[in-house]
């Protein structure tokens, strides 16, 4: 959604500059521009500097409007680190500390759940789906089984982070709500449903008895 391709251009601007030939890494952009014969190296690093500080401030105004969004926004790099999340995706996904080693799929203080309650593996979490194949997905629906016991539904949408050039992503943006009272909601819907059906056929159970009763009764009366 929009909040997804918001979150994607914000998490993009680089906050560091390397003058290097390797591959960037996140965070940081390389220095590509010639410099000019009439300049001198010292001032075009000085101009670079200026432009990645205005850059960094102008991203950390970005994040601090995502820390303001009722929408969980997560980050996770390619090596399944977690570079990025805000504070309602802390408080939706149960994360309390954020390390260089921390990964979405480990903080969680219980486990991801599929929707018949059965355990998903890590493979099939949808950020991990979109890191294989490149894939945006949508309204993917899972259950985090907390220490005591309770269920906590969520629904994530994942997009992935192409670098340029890139045929796969090198990170993902995942936004996640919450759907617990929806789910709540179609569940008690759906057991409604279930009651209805039930009586519904003890009815025509009733009525074939009733009908089969009378059948015979037919003969019985003849004699």
């Amino acid at each position: 959604g929009v909040a997804a391709r918001f979150a994607v251009r914000v998490l993009s601007i680089p906050t560091r500059l390397t003058a290097t030939t390797s591959a960037p890494r996140v965070g940081e952009l390389r220095l590509i521009t010639a410099i000019s014969p009439k300049q001198s190296p010292g001032t075009s690093m000085f101009r670079m500097r200026h432009i990645m500080e205005e850059a960094g401030s102008y991203r950390k105004q970005m994040e601090e409007m995502l820390e303001g969004l009722a929408l969980g926004i997560v980050r996770i790099e390619r090596d399944g680190r977690l570079s990025y999340a805000n504070g309602m995706a802390r408080r939706l996904l149960g994360m309390t500390v954020q390390g260089p080693t921390e990964t979405i799929d480990t903080v969680p203080p219980g486990r991801f759940l599929r929707q018949d309650g059965s355990p998903s593996p890590e493979n099939e979490h949808p950020w991990q789906v979109t890191l294989a194949t490149g894939q945006y997905l949508a309204d993917q629906r899972l259950g985090i089984c907390g220490e005591d016991g309770s269920v906590a539904w969520r629904s994530f949408a994942t997009t992935p982070v192409f670098h340029p050039g890139d045929t796969m992503p090198q990170a993902v943006v995942i936004t996640c709500t919450d759907i617990s009272e929806q789910r709540r909601i179609e569940d008690l819907s759906r057991a409604s449903q279930e009651r209805l059906q039930a009586t519904a056929r003890l009815a025509t159970v009733g009525e074939m008895a009733s009908l089969l009763s009378h059948e015979l009764n037919q003969p019985l009366a003849a004699i």
